[in-house]
């Protein structure tokens, strides 16, 4: 090699690992991100259901999960209105011996909360009701406990619930 042609020392490597190294940071820093999210949002929404398949349902007391069991069925095959129903049945066990609950249930729009398709306060301990939604459409069906002596909330389950229709 000519003496008037220096050598650059090769530092591709290096450059190359360190971009390696901060894009490994980067996607390490979102996954952590998006994972404190989803567990975040896994506490009040429990594993949802298939079409026209039952969820289970998840508690958000990390003590007691008053709410036993929360299930649901679709049925998308009511015409050709668009409009079909769900069944949703639930049941709830208190969390001590003596302890008097009351139940609220509804079912809204995944969409937009507010927008309420089914609303009952007062419901029974166990129980099954059906409300009619709009097929291919996502809602929340959630039942809460409360502590009728206190009014405190003693835990809540929700689960996804739709009335897909079947490809023929």
């Amino acid at each position: 090699m000519p003496r008037h042609v220096g050598t650059i020392p090769d530092q591709s490597g290096r450059s190359s690992l360190l971009r390696t190294a901060a894009l490994v940071c980067v996607a390490g820093g979102l996954v952590v991100g998006s994972l404190a999210g989803v567990a975040s949002a896994k506490g009040g929404v429990g594993g949802g259901g298939g079409a026209g398949g039952g969820g289970g349902g998840g508690g958000t007391s990390a003590t007691c999960d008053p709410v036993s069991s929360l299930t649901y069925k679709g049925d998308a095959t009511t015409g050709d209105t668009n409009l079909s129903t769900v069944q949703v049945s639930y049941s709830v066990k208190p969390c001590s011996n003596g302890q008097t609950v009351t139940v609220d249930t509804q079912v809204a729009l995944l969409a937009d909360q507010t927008q309420k398709v089914y609303e009952q306060t007062g419901a029974a301990l166990s129980g099954r009701f059906t409300t009619v939604v709009v097929a291919n459409t996502s809602y929340l069906a959630t039942v809460t406990v409360h502590d009728a002596d206190t009014g405190d909330l003693v835990g809540s389950s929700t689960i996804f619930v739709a009335a897909l229709r079947k490809r023929v």
